[in-house]
């Protein structure tokens, strides 16, 4: 640790050369936040000397894992990494640590996001891990899969604990040696504002878990300024927690974006001159905007949901609600794709730990979210479909927020692979079915578990109708206009649902 009145500055290089071999290194970011630079020295001398090899990494959800902003691909060397654990990994198809996790060259982890930010900060206040209920009955459940991801991984990092007569899920806690964060600006005792990012992410309960380790942190940032000039209020990280600091004056604010002002500043929202995704995503994204009342706070999820903002602010309602995304912008237009976890004039911005809390806590109204596939008993696949692994990115915040929502909206096609249909009014028309039923006797992988949820309702709405889950199963709701039950409805579903 530097001592506070020695320079902390250093460069990239040099910080490179502070990784051991077999840390366990925590790496902050998602599409944004990512310390790139730092990620690409560790590679250079990686490849220049072998070392640091034998690393762990954590990360809540995937540093990076763009074709502008490599991130954690920087490290995916077979013999770099042993282990990695995340809420989320690179869901491009030639991702080069997808490819060593497919070819069980590193055992691989996928802990749900809320999970992985309790964890952080579990492990920087020396408690012994997160107990929680969240993700029992699913892929998280050591019972089941255990968030395990390819054959390497041969020791879940979750267990079962029974306490005052109920079963939780223990994710103890473990030493991170480096914490790798990024922010905006660094003073020169080491004290960190975040002014120009999108989301603050968990910068700070990663710095405190390795400082709790022993270990130390390292930021990325724009520009040092005169020590006491930042304000204090703005201060996301002290320097008591910050032991070195390298300057990359131009990274990007987030994927495939330089600098944008609206996504850390509050201020008017302009429409967008044409709304994001397809019209088929745009058909769903309307009927489940009637499902939002006035005053809701809703928690949006990656896909589908993002486009219900866009339609708001079309049809003048947008100021009816609020939108949030488990990245923590509150208030604001969620950007879509992977500028997703970004917002345009947000009204707040939180830390990813304290907006999991109040995820997990239920101090929201609504939750929108997708859905891969559905089996007869309501449960649902999003993370992996093992006919398209390509597609898998993990979970991500789904569950937490799944799994602690008031009310639940899952949106998605009702076939999938071909699926093309035609609109004119009200009624809709399917003029070509999708060569894959997502409505099925048995999912690939269980993402979620309405029985084990807090939901007063759960429905799914698709372009052809929508289903709610009642304790024993499905109902079918509604149907929309011209659209046959029997043909395109039942006989497109691998069980019966009851018939409201």
């Amino acid at each position: 640790m530097q001592s506070a009145g020695s320079s902390k500055r250093l460069s990239a290089a040099l910080a490179a050369e502070l990784i051991p071999d077999g840390a366990s290194i925590s790496i902050s970011g998602a599409w944004m936040l990512v310390p790139d630079t730092i990620l690409a020295a560790i590679e250079q001398r990686f490849l220049a000397s072998g070392h640091p090899c034998g690393l762990s990494a954590s990360f809540l959800l995937c540093p990076g894992g763009t074709l502008d902003q490599p991130g954690i691909e920087r490290l995916a060397h077979a013999g770099l990494l042993r282990r990695t654990t995340g809420g989320s990994y690179p869901n491009l198809p030639n991702s080069p640590l997808r490819r060593l996790i497919a070819e069980d060259k590193i055992e691989a982890y996928n802990v749900p996001a809320g999970l992985m930010a309790a964890w952080f900060r579990e492990v920087g206040a020396h408690r012994p891990g997160v107990l929680t209920t969240t993700g029992l009955q699913t892929f998280a459940d050591p019972r089941i899969e255990g968030g395990r991801m390819n054959a390497a991984a041969n020791e879940s990092p979750l267990s079962l604990v029974e306490l005052g007569g109920q079963t939780y899920l223990h994710f103890p806690a473990a030493p991170v040696n480096v914490s790798l964060i990024r922010a905006t600006t660094a003073d020169e005792a080491g004290n960190l504002t975040m002014e120009d990012e999108p989301a603050a992410l968990t910068a700070f309960v990663q710095a405190t878990a390795a400082r709790a380790s022993g270990g130390i942190v390292i930021a990325q940032v724009k520009r040092v300024v005169a020590r006491g000039s930042l304000p204090p209020h703005e201060v996301k990280v002290p320097a008591s927690l910050v032991d070195f600091i390298v300057v990359e004056p131009a990274p990007l604010q987030a994927a495939g974006i330089e600098f944008d002002r609206r996504l850390c500043s509050s201020g008017s929202i302009d429409a967008p001159t044409a709304l994001p995704g397809s019209e088929a995503d745009q058909w769903i994204a309307r009927r489940a905007l009637r499902e939002i009342q006035r005053g809701d706070t809703v928690v949006l999820g990656y896909g589908i949901s993002a486009i219900l903002p866009y339609l708001a602010l079309a049809d003048g309602t947008f100021h009816d609600a609020f939108y949030t995304v488990e990245q923590g912008s509150f208030g604001g237009l969620p950007l879509t794709d992977f500028g997703f976890g970004s917002s345009a004039g947000p009204l707040a911005i939180l830390d990813a730990a304290s907006q999991f809390d109040t995820f997990q806590g239920g101090c929201f109204n609504l939750a929108l979210l997708s859905f891969l596939q559905v089996d007869a008993a309501g449960r649902v696949n999003v993370h992996k479909l093992d006919a398209r692994p390509a597609l898998s990115s993990g979970i991500g915040g789904f569950l937490d927020i799944a799994a602690n929502a008031p009310r639940l909206v899952l949106l998605g096609s009702f076939t999938a692979g071909g699926l093309h249909f035609s609109t004119e009014g009200e009624k809709l028309r399917i003029e070509r079915e999708g060569r894959m039923k997502k409505f099925v006797h048995q999912l690939d992988h269980i993402s979620f578990d309405p029985a084990a949820s807090r939901a007063s309702e759960v429905l799914y709405i698709t372009e052809r109708c929508t289903l709610r889950w009642r304790a024993g199963g499905l109902e079918l709701i509604e149907v929309a206009p011209g659209v046959d039950v029997q043909r395109d409805i039942l006989a497109q579903m691998e069980f019966m649902p009851a018939m409201a």
